[in-house]
Order: structure tokens, then sequence, then C-alpha cells
């Protein structure tokens, strides 16, 4: 049974580390999406940011995707900073093991997180389903997952 599968996809991406971002920007737009990379802020606290308005000509869809290892408290801040910001459906692509911090960004608002074995090749087909509400956290895994983060933030966490 095929989908229907948008055109082109409106993807914001967001790294800690410029060259991935740039690099995984031209692979997916060279996939036919359009692509965006969102700066990475210095300072969480002061990040307000708001999705950017759709160009003209891409379908209404969009979806972000994070890149980023969450294996500093102060990464993964920023991260859910920029999740909680950008209203827009977020995938997580990281290194970090499953844990409190992959927690952290579901409860901030990300959908889905995938581990740095995905393949490149995968990526655009996980957003399209992201972006098109068929893929998302399972409700027992991101129950599990945002109860250890909440274990271990502490009270002056924000």
């Amino acid at each position: 049974m095929a989908t229907s599968t948008p055109e082109r996809l409106r993807v914001l991406i967001a790294s800690d580390r410029a060259l991935i971002a740039d690099t995984v920007r031209a692979a997916l737009a060279a996939g036919g999406h359009d692509v965006a990379v969102v700066e990475w802020p210095a300072d969480p606290a002061k990040h307000q940011q708001t999705s950017p308005e759709p160009d003209h000509g891409i379908q209404d869809h969009g979806v972000g995707l994070l890149l980023c290892d969450l294996d500093q408290w102060s990464t993964v801040q920023t991260a859910s900073s920029v999740v909680g910001s950008i209203g827009v459906p977020w995938v997580v692509l990281t290194g970090s093991p499953r844990g409190p911090s992959w927690g952290a960004l579901l409860e901030a608002g990300v959908e889905l997180i995938l581990g740095e074995e995905t393949r490149l090749e995968e990526i655009g087909d996980v957003l399209v389903a992201v972006a098109e509400n068929r893929v998302s956290t399972p409700s027992d895994e991101r129950a599990e997952l945002t109860t250890a983060w909440r274990g271990l933030r502490s009270p002056h966490y924000c």
C-alpha cells in the first residue's frame, strides 16, 4: 500500500556541530527537501526562536531534526530549549545511550529519538513519517524515559 508523501518536506536542522548540520542539510536537500539550519543558541535561557514561515511552494509539512550527543547537561538544556521553542515535530539523532537525557527531550516535545546507527538514507523516510504523524515514540517508552529524567533533574534545572 503506497502512502502519499509531500513533494518537498520542510526540514529544520539544529546541531551543536555546524559541519554535521551542513552535511545532513546538503544530503536532505539533494533528496528534494527544503532544508534550513537553525542557529544553535549560545545561551539557551535567552533562546526565543519560533518556527520560520514556510516558503511558497512547499507543502504544509514541517519537521525538525536535532543532531547532537546528550553527554552534557548544558547540551540537554540547550537541545530542550530549541525543541520547545520551534513548533514542529522533532526527530533526534544521537550517539548518546537510551536513558534520562532522552526523557528530557521527549518531555520537551520530541516525537522520536534515533540512535547514531541510523543510516542517512533512512532519515528522510523517518522525517516524512513523523511529519505525517505516522511514527512517534510509543507512550510506554515515553513515560519510562520521562520518569527517569524527572528522577535525575535537580530542582534548580529548568
